[in-house]
């Protein structure tokens, strides 16, 4: 089979009752809090996480000693070291995925097209249709573009990056210097366990709020392509015109 580039695409999972105002343009932010809550109350990782807007160093090995003799009194077998500032948990997010050119393979070609399918493991697919909502919104190539120029006319600060999946359980001083400095990119971490989210990121830095938000961007009708998400996941084809 050919090799083939192809520009991937950015994917909304959400529930269907939930598209319409979607397509509106209408983007529903929660807080860092929301989702560190998630998982303190699910006791389930997935789209809740308790190690978000964080330093994380993980130890495993520790010691549980005497307060007075330092004596070494029992064990732990792993312990998260969780730094964070506080305000850093109002700050509100949308997020989505992107799937890139590695997550697709051609499975079939003739003179005319390729064909294409999706190339994930099967395990990530099941956590992604778990976790996430039962529609999938393929969004349009500008996606960005519209983001970007919404917070520009509503004069907002934002960032918008890819998130940068991490191994905790090694110490990583470039990270801790980082976050040291406060640096926006501690927004952007998460542990390695969420590679399969694929997730980018949409940040408005200078509206904390307490409360989910909508965040007014222009007009997807037209543009996006909605299906199921079990339909993309599982059975989705595209056919390559050659040029």
């Amino acid at each position: 089979m050919a090799e083939l580039s192809i520009p991937g695409f950015f994917v909304k999972f959400l529930q269907e009752e939930h598209v319409e105002s979607f397509l509106d343009g209408n983007l529903y932010m929660n807080n860092f809090q929301y989702f560190i809550d998630m998982e303190n109350e699910t006791k389930q990782r997935g789209q809740g996480d308790n190690l978000e807007a964080a330093f994380v160093a993980r130890s495993t090995d520790s010691r549980i000693v005497d307060k007075m003799t330092k004596k070494v009194v029992g064990f732990a077998q792993s312990v998260d070291l969780i730094e964070r500032y506080t305000d850093v948990k109002r700050i509100p997010l949308f997020c989505f995925s992107y799937f890139s050119q590695k997550d697709f393979q051609v499975y079939d070609e003739t003179e005319e097209s390729f064909f294409l399918t999706l190339n994930v493991k099967e395990e990530e697919k099941k956590s992604i249709f778990k976790e996430f909502g039962n529609t999938a919104v393929l969004l349009p190539f500008d996606f960005l573009i519209d983001l970007q120029d919404a917070s520009n006319e509503n004069e907002d600060s934002f960032f918008l990056k890819p998130v940068e999946y991490c191994d905790y359980d090694v110490y990583d001083s470039g990270r801790k210097k980082l976050f040291d400095e406060k640096s926006i990119e501690m927004l952007f971490w998460k542990d390695h366990f969420f590679k399969y989210q694929r997730e980018v990121r949409f940040l408005l830095t200078e509206k904390k709020t307490s409360k989910p938000i909508f965040f007014k961007c222009k007009n997807l009708k037209g543009k996006s392509m909605v299906m199921k998400s079990e339909e993309f996941l599982w059975d989705l084809s595209l056919e390559i015109i050659k040029t």
